[in-house]
């Protein structure tokens, strides 16, 4: 887990952030995928 003590010695990561936006897919209506 990133807020656990030991995760600060990771180096080099990229976290994205984004509240699950990144996993919206185009093909399906917002209405469906709870954006709308």
């Amino acid at each position: 887990l990133i807020c656990m003590e030991e995760s600060s010695w990771m180096t080099g990561q990229i976290f994205y952030v984004d509240g699950g936006a990144s996993i919206m897919d185009t093909v399906f209506p917002l209405e469906i995928q709870g954006a709308a």
